[in-house]
């Protein structure tokens, strides 16, 4: 007999242990054999295996993930579709075998998940598309020498948690779920089992020959555990397409081709196949800059990382983190578009930060996430960043109303009427974390930059006086921001910075490095930078990489390129430790989660593929092959610390947007002595003469010339 299709009502779905097929990360953690065993209570959460590749497309708000098993989750928040086989010997469930391999096609955001049956092997790619309707394709192939049956199984588990499913239901091709159109299969299935927790997993059933539900009639579970599986035989070298809509709560989720009379077609929309995606993306990303850099995983990730990146752009909105905690942060938008700026892609940016008047508030706040309190400095920062990349001053004629407005908004978050002290007189207003209220360094070194930048654009805008009037508040909060430091200074006797004048140095300390970069507040070689360094080297790492012990815990990805940034501005070797490190953890398709367990390099917490930790990496990369000189002296650093591993080896860098022009160059090797070929396109920039030089190769030479070519000293640098 079929299992009872209601059950006893719970709030949330149970935790039902190992009897059930669960998603990569439960498997782990409910495993007391595996270094992930987690020790918890009956509502799990992933903090071993926030890993995962981010799917879209171009320009639109709608994403999905794919854990390194290939399971997909179609949204945030939302139940996922797990792929299962049967070969010779049985069934095969990819979140528990081992030696499934996961690679993406031509570092383009396809995933390629390879899982060994019969001798062979059956791939599992995943893409989106926007042909006929926002969608995920997956493409399922056969390269075993024999038959195989393929599972697509809806089920009641996210990325980060178990995700409730009460109701599925099956209208012809179209399975809905919660209501919702969640999955169009590609042909009619050789069998359909449904199940939920009164029955028992799906998997069960099928291994044991047990009857389920084959959603005649729709499956229901008050406990969130419906769930079913559609099972299709797969013959030797072919391939089985379904698709999982991306569009919730739209008509516009409706794949189908219509026909004659308004009936629906026997066949759905056609769709690209996953190669010809992974060529799309490649055209997309060779719009903008081009860094030609010497075979490797760095090359590698800097390629995947450079498509991927733009997935987080769309419209109007950046979402850096689209599964996890969704919505526009402009402190995590300032990387992202800073990055996006400097890799040439400024239509984008510019669709960004042309919406800021539409958003903008009165009080002259620009809003970001809830509880964002330097939403406003960021945003003006990266107005800033992208007229003085572009040299076109027409983004800040346009924007003039908003920038005057949030230079007089951070100017009155000076002077709000809480309870000041000498360490936070003049300064920006606190946060509220669960301590309390506390002031940060940071977001005073965001605004003070945000008003430097403001200053810069109503110039550009030929509005002198509200270009005085941000100067001059920008000169206060300075003058504040050093009061407040020197106390600091007095009270702790530690010259490094800490992230609030209320505590000593700490591990979040390395956020105040914000102020070098992006900032720009100071430079890299200030003693106050170069003594936080320092502290956080000897006290807050964790080998190459940065230990957060405050809140979630891990080695903090961003944050250890954020330290590894003043160290390439310094022209440090260390730098490129910290690289190293960064690359070993990068997941198979190269992303990235916030934080990583020490031991099995995996995420702890935040988006399995983070938009702004790819942009840290970007940044850091652009920064190795050019960045501005600090300081008011026009000049460009190319390579200021350079690579052993590309000793002998060429590299290219073609049209890098700057803030004194287009830059393009290449290093070719004449035996041990690197030749540098150079031009600089100057634009409609005024023809200051900018100093070029290249210390990480040769720190005798450099040159004013906009173009030209030299041969360099052999570097003094050996291969480790």
């Amino acid at each position: 007999m079929p299992p009872s299709r209601r059950t006893g009502r719970r709030s949330a779905p149970p935790l039902l242990g190992r009897g059930w097929i669960q998603p990569h990360w439960l498997e782990r953690q409910a495993d007391p054999d595996s270094p992930a065993y987690v020790v918890g209570g009956a509502d799990p959460s992933n903090v071993t295996g926030r890993n995962w590749t981010l799917l879209g497309n171009l320009g639109s708000p709608y994403k999905a993930g794919v854990d390194r098993r290939g399971l997909i989750q179609p949204g945030p928040g939302s139940w996922s579709l797990d792929w299962w086989i049967r070969g010779a010997e049985g069934w095969v469930y990819p979140s528990r075998k081992p030696g499934v391999r996961q690679t993406l096609l031509d570092l383009s955001p396809v995933t390629e998940t390879s899982l060994g049956v019969n001798g062979g092997q059956v791939t599992h790619r995943a893409f989106a598309t926007s042909e006929g309707g926002e969608h995920v394709v997956v493409e399922i192939h056969n390269a075993t020498p024999e038959p195989v049956a393929v599972a697509l199984v809806v089920r009641p588990y996210g990325l980060v948690a178990p995700v409730g499913i009460g109701r599925i239901e099956r209208d012809g091709l179209e399975i809905r779920v919660d209501g919702e159109l969640g999955l169009v299969l590609p042909r009619e299935p050789g069998q359909t089992v449904a199940s939920n927790l009164g029955g028992g997993d799906c998997a069960y059933l099928l291994e044991t020959g047990r009857e389920g539900f084959d959603l005649s009639e729709p499956v229901e579970c008050d406990s969130g555990l419906a769930h079913a599986a559609f099972i299709f035989p797969l013959v030797h070298t072919s391939t089985l397409r379904a698709r999982l809509p991306l569009e919730r709560g739209s008509e516009g989720r409706r794949l189908w081709k219509r026909g004659s009379g308004g009936s629906r077609s026997t066949r759905p929309a056609e769709t690209p196949p996953s190669d010809q995606v992974a060529r799309g993306w490649k055209a997309v990303a060779d719009r903008g800059t081009r860094w030609v850099l010497p075979p490797g995983r760095l090359s590698d990730a800097v390629t995947a990382t450079s498509r991927s990146i733009l997935l987080h752009h769309h419209g109007a909105r950046v979402g850096a983190q689209p599964l996890a905690l969704p919505g526009h942060c402009w402190r995590e938008a300032a990387y992202v578009l800073g990055i996006l700026g400097r890799l040439g892609h400024h239509t984008e940016v510019e669709e960004v930060l042309r919406a800021i008047p539409d958003i903008q508030r009165p009080s002259g706040e620009i809003p970001g996430r809830e509880g964002e309190i330097d939403a406003t400095s960021a945003a003006l920062v990266s107005v800033g960043v992208h007229t003085r990349l572009t040299a076109d001053p027409g983004l800040a004629r346009d924007l003039a109303d908003s920038v005057a407005g949030g230079a007089r908004y951070i100017a009155r978050q000076r002077k709000d009427r809480r309870a000041r002290d000498d360490y936070t007189r003049g300064l920006v207003f606190p946060r509220e974390t669960p301590h309390g209220l506390e002031y940060r360094y940071a977001d005073n070194f965001w605004a003070l930059r945000a008003l430097t930048e403001a200053a810069f654009l109503l110039g550009e805008a030929d509005e002198p006086t509200a270009a005085a009037d941000a100067m001059e508040v920008a000169a206060d909060l300075r003058v504040d921001l050093v009061h407040s430091l020197e106390a600091v200074v007095t009270k702790w006797g530690d010259d490094a910075l800490p992230a609030t004048p209320h505590r000593p140095v700490d591990e979040r300390s390395v956020d105040a490095l914000v102020a070098a970069w992006p900032n720009r507040v100071f430079r890299p070689d200030h003693p106050m930078i170069t003594a936080t360094r320092e502290a956080i080297v000897e006290r807050f790492l964790h080998g190459p990489a940065h230990h957060a012990t405050i809140g979630p815990r891990g080695l903090g990805t961003y944050r250890t390129l954020r330290l590894g940034m003043v160290e390439l501005l310094n022209g440090m070797p260390e730098a490129m430790e910290r690289l190293d490190w960064f690359l070993s953890v990068a997941g198979p398709t190269f992303n990235w989660p916030p934080l990583v367990h020490p031991r099995l390099g995996s995420g702890t917490a935040g988006e399995g593929d983070d938009g702004m930790v790819k942009a840290h990496f970007l940044a850091f990369v652009r920064s190795l092959l050019v960045h501005e000189e600090p300081g008011d002296n026009p000049g460009l650093v190319l390579l200021g610390v350079y690579p052993p591993a590309w000793l002998g080896h060429g590299i290219e860098v073609h049209d890098a947007p700057t803030f004194h022009g287009r830059l393009s160059y290449a290093v070719r090797w004449h035996g041990d002595r690197p030749a540098l070929l150079w031009e600089l396109d100057r634009g409609n920039r005024p023809e200051l003469p900018v100093r070029l030089t290249v210390p990480g190769l040769d720190r005798s030479w450099s040159s004013t010339e906009v173009r030209g070519e030299a041969l360099l000293q052999p570097p003094a640098i050996t291969l480790p």
